[in-house]
């Protein structure tokens, strides 16, 4: 009962205060209405400016400030840094520098991503690297520790031959022929691929059966044979496809299959097994000036 009873002064309690009612004799304040149950938000609404000047602008130094106003987008103030430097690291606005391809001179899927880098009319910068001996500027953009690997001039790190490729395609101007793609092209590059994938598979085993790229012990051996058998079905399955190859300007099919013919004849000079047709050896020679392809082909 002590408990109902309380509980029953408190509620009356609360009903008996007096309700606030504004004074209709009273004069408003210039720019104010009564504070009556429409005006409130008026006066809020008329109070938050003031607030708004008045409240300290508060940064934690952990938040993105978004693009700076003096220059690029990408220029992003970290709270680590001085302002001072990352005014001087900075680049002004279409001062952005190349992109940096690391790669090697004879692996096949580096010519393929250089290649229609070239063709896409990229502003690239050449990085040479053993990746074999895990260079630390190659370690720290690809932990795969791959080429061909490409640094984009915003910091962006693109690996694996074929996406670098896509890529290229992407960037190519208006109009370029590296954007007419199709599912044939497609087709032709994906048995190309396959054809110097084989290949490098080939003298990565020859590495671990024997250590050496010339000893051909691994070539007989089953998972050997099974390489080698690829590179044959692929190549001939290339040559029957190779009226649908241009002759004038190198897409990816293109660019795909004179860079597996041309690595066979590097890696496998006079084998006996192998036997490049003569309409494949037509499209290599056809392309053999042209820049894109001239540039990156293997050394002898």
């Amino acid at each position: 009962m002590r408990a109902s009873s309380a509980w029953t002064s408190r509620t009356t309690s609360r009903a008996r205060r007096p309700r606030l009612t504004p004074d209709p004799g009273a004069r408003p304040r210039p720019g104010f209405r009564s504070p009556g149950r429409a005006g409130i938000g008026d006066c809020l609404s008329a109070l938050r400016p003031i607030f708004r000047r008045r409240r300290p602008e508060r940064r934690t130094g952990l938040e993105d400030p978004g693009p700076s106003r003096s220059g690029p987008s990408s220029c992003r103030m970290m709270a680590s840094e001085p302002s001072s430097e990352v005014s001087a690291s900075c680049p002004s606005e279409g001062a952005a520098g190349p992109m940096k391809l690391f790669k090697n001179a004879t692996s096949p899927f580096a010519r393929l991503a250089h290649a229609m880098l070239i063709e896409a009319g990229a502003d690239l910068e050449i990085e040479l690297v053993n990746q074999w001996e895990s260079p630390e500027r190659l370690v720290e953009r690809n932990p795969a520790q791959r080429i061909p690997t490409l640094e984009l001039d915003d910091g962006t790190i693109l690996t694996e031959a074929l996406l670098i490729a896509d890529h290229a395609a992407r960037i190519a101007p208006d109009g370029s022929h590296l954007k007419a793609t199709s599912p044939q092209e497609a087709q032709i590059t994906g048995i190309a691929f396959g054809v110097f994938d084989a290949a490098v598979y080939t003298l990565n085993g020859r590495m671990i059966v024997s250590g050496s790229f010339t000893d051909t012990a691994f070539d007989d051996q089953p998972m050997g044979l099974r390489r080698r058998r690829s590179m044959t079905g692929g190549i001939a399955r290339l040559d029957a496809l190779a009226d649908r190859l241009s002759t004038d300007r190198p897409g990816l099919a293109e660019i795909a299959t004179v860079t597996a013919v041309d690595y066979l004849r590097l890696r496998f000079p006079g084998a006996g097994w192998l036997t490049i047709p003569d309409r494949l050896s037509e499209v290599s020679r056809a392309f053999a000036d042209r820049p894109s392809l001239r540039e990156t082909a293997p050394p002898a």
